[in-house]
């Protein structure tokens, strides 16, 4: 019988499940979330379980090739069999589905305008807006291209992508536009900066007093992915409503930094 999650929240349905089954998934999740193999001990610790009956559950984990065991060390670790279903959980995952769901959710907290970017040839361009609920007469279109040096957005990728991604970019924007490249010290500063406060900060130049604030999305290997921007009054920049809703969708393509 196929378990329905709820079409709505996701969730599956309440209801009785199969204990054992949960159990064996949260050893499963410790070991996911531990920074490398584990004792029995640690594993039992981790779960709340007796070691004779954590070590029950791994002996039919190993059986399924979902644990694995080093037979020097007798440490446990995800097997083979949860590699590949890792894998193929991130080949199936609509990214712009996720991240239109955690969008309206970020916009739905605010009450600000909330923008996604990826990075393309031409410099970081926005796929997909969603509109706050607060009236704002600043409108970002998609496909829309943002400054790197002069957006929230396009700091972003300046801090969080290797210098040679965007370099020719930069270049050729500042050339267009008559201006001339920040120094190496000063670029490089904005990058620290950056990266120690998780975000980045920016103003609407066209209109006084919106602002805006900008956190990056990783993949599965820790690469960033896009850009998460709020777009709008100061008293919208909720900044730790804007990491966690990132770091969420971070954490649904496979990231675990």
């Amino acid at each position: 019988m196929n378990v329905r999650t709820n079409r709505r929240t996701g969730q599956p349905p309440a209801g009785a499940g199969i204990k054992s089954v949960e159990k064996a998934g949260h050893i499963l999740q410790a070991l996911v979330a531990a920074d490398g193999a584990l004792r029995l001990v640690d594993i039992a610790a981790k779960v709340g379980m007796p070691r004779s009956m954590a070590h029950g559950y791994l002996v039919s984990l190993l059986r399924t090739g979902l644990v694995s065991q080093d037979g020097a060390t007798g440490l446990y670790d995800l097997g083979e069999t949860a590699l590949q279903l890792g894998l193929v959980a991130l080949t199936r995952v609509d990214f712009l589905k996720l991240a239109r769901n955690a969008l309206a959710e970020l916009s739905q907290a605010v009450g600000e305008t909330v923008v996604l970017s990826v990075w393309s040839e031409k410099g970081a361009i926005v796929v997909a807006t969603i509109e706050g609920r607060r009236d704002s007469v600043y409108e970002v279109r998609i496909g829309s291209v943002m400054s790197l040096l002069g957006t929230a957005t396009g700091r972003i990728f300046l801090a969080y992508l290797p210098r040679e991604k965007w370099m020719a970019v930069l270049g050729a924007a500042s050339a267009d536009a008559g201006d001339s490249l920040p120094a190496d010290f000063e670029l490089e500063q904005m990058i620290i900066d950056i990266r120690l406060a998780g975000v980045a900060h920016g103003h609407v130049v066209s209109i006084p007093n919106f602002v805006a604030v900008s956190a990056p999305v990783f993949d599965h290997e820790g690469q960033l992915k896009a850009a998460v921007t709020i777009v709008g009054r100061p008293e919208g920049m909720n900044v730790q409503e804007l990491k966690r809703v990132s770091q969420e969708l971070s954490r649904r393509l496979g990231w675990h930094g």
